[in-house]
């Protein structure tokens, strides 16, 4: 009789740590829903060019620094430093349901940039994921 109560107690305790790490296992991967819920596109050289092309009323935003931005930009780009971006939203008010292209030095900053206006409700971004140092887009002074 002992015996039969100990392997019943031995086939519990096996059942309810299977029913735990089951459990562990089915939990959602936060990271992952991060990447997927992103509302802003990254998109490469050819694509942004492509994108300026259009001649659309897109927002052509430069997030790196003022004495960056004096050295060359594209062109009928505003600038709006990465360091005081988020102070700076107002400026991009009348796009919030347009068009709004950032783009930097290497695409980290821009990329930055983009989540914050997904997290401000902007509905059309685009991430220049190739900077200016990569690619060698027609820059004006």
């Amino acid at each position: 009789m002992k015996l039969n109560k100990k392997i019943s107690v031995i086939i519990a305790g096996a059942l309810i740590t299977f029913s735990i790490g089951s459990l562990v296992g089915c939990t959602q991967n936060p990271d992952k829903d991060d990447k997927t819920s992103a509302k802003y596109e990254n998109i490469n050289a050819k694509e942004t060019e492509d994108l300026l092309a259009t001649g659309d009323d897109i927002a052509v935003v430069d997030v790196r620094t003022k004495g960056e931005f004096n050295t060359g930009h594209i062109d009928k780009a505003m600038n709006i430093d990465f360091d005081n971006f988020e102070n700076n939203l107002t400026i991009l008010d009348d796009y919030k349901e347009k068009p709004v292209l950032l783009y930097c030095k290497t695409g980290n900053r821009s990329e930055k940039a983009a989540k914050i206006l997904d997290k401000h409700g902007f509905k059309k971004v685009y991430n220049a994921t190739d900077g200016v140092e990569e690619h060698d887009y027609k820059l004006v002074k």
